[in-house]
């Protein structure tokens, strides 16, 4: 799901929740069908999971700013790790195998700082804190940071396969420097993405370390941006699952996820009709969570 149509959603989700008895509540499927688009019937389901677990007449809110603890050491903004409020329910709404961090460095150094804060700093978790240190952004990458990492969108027509230009030698010599910066920090990306894995052998530090990621309960200071519980919406079957983020949800999450560094890019693309497109290029932590298993999931097909 796309970040527009996520927002989307968790606002969708607080609304079918406060009009559920006046609105929705008695519909049949093909009343639901017949008024509502793909987006507000996944609501819809997905309220109707609620429901089953949270015995309130509060509201739901959709939470989309938080005060950040002042001794964070990472980013001052960013979303809070709740979507949505309902009384004491601070819910993180997750479709599919779904991405749970998506960090520049100095978040990812500020979330290994409190997985690693009772025990002494290791070697590895210094060589990590160094090569986060070396991580630069890249200003300007035009296209060459587009999809791939590669001169390819650039320099050769995707659709004819013909080359734009001839050879890396004619390439501006503003572009070489970038490709070659490129290669270069990805090489250190396979280094680090290796080095978490090692570092994630300690399955202590793993599971703080995915902890703060799911939750935010040391950069949000248990407020509104902490998230309590998670609601989780299967690809593979029209199921919800519904879990306090406890002992046994964390370690389920930690056990299935999988990491990767990458880079991460905005901007406007540099095309033949668009020869002043720019884009910026920086270092991501990327993890991704698979499917939960729940013994008492409802399946809503």
């Amino acid at each position: 799901m796309s970040e527009a149509r996520g927002l989307l959603f968790e606002k969708l989700v607080s609304d079918v929740w406060n009009d559920w008895d006046v609105k929705y509540r008695k519909l049949t499927t093909d009343q639901r069908k017949k008024s509502f688009d793909d987006m507000v019937q996944g609501a819809w389901y997905a309220v109707r999971e609620l429901k089953q677990h949270i015995k309130t007449t509060e509201i739901a809110k959709k939470i989309s700013t938080a005060e950040v603890n002042e001794k964070w050491t990472g980013n001052k903004y960013g979303e809070p790790k709740t979507d949505v409020s309902i009384g004491n329910y601070h819910i993180s709404l997750k479709y599919g195998p779904a991405q749970i961090m998506s960090s520049s460095p100095e978040e990812i150094k500020a979330v290994l700082n409190v997985a690693t804060s009772n025990i002494n700093k290791t070697e590895i978790i210094i060589k990590i804190i160094n090569s986060l240190n070396d991580l630069v952004e890249i200003k300007n990458t035009g296209d060459v940071i587009a999809k791939k990492i590669t001169i390819k969108d650039k320099y050769i027509d995707t659709k004819t396969g013909k080359e734009r230009v001839k050879g890396i030698s004619n390439i501006i010599e503003e572009d070489k420097n970038i490709y070659y910066m490129l290669e270069q920090i990805k090489e250190k990306h396979k280094e680090l993405q290796n080095d978490f894995i090692k570092l994630f052998n300690d399955e202590q530090i793993k599971y703080k370390f995915i902890e703060e990621s799911l939750t935010g309960k040391v950069k949000y200071n248990g407020n509104l941006g902490t998230a309590t519980h998670l609601l989780s919406f299967s690809k593979k079957e029209n199921k919800h699952i519904f879990k306090p983020f406890d002992e046994n949800t964390i370690k389920e999450i930690s056990n299935m996820s999988n990491i990767s560094m990458s880079f991460k890019s905005s901007g406007t693309l540099t095309t033949i009709d668009e020869p002043n497109g720019k884009r910026n290029a920086w270092s991501v932590l990327r993890i991704i969570m698979g499917e939960l298993e729940d013994d008492n999931e409802i399946n809503i097909s």
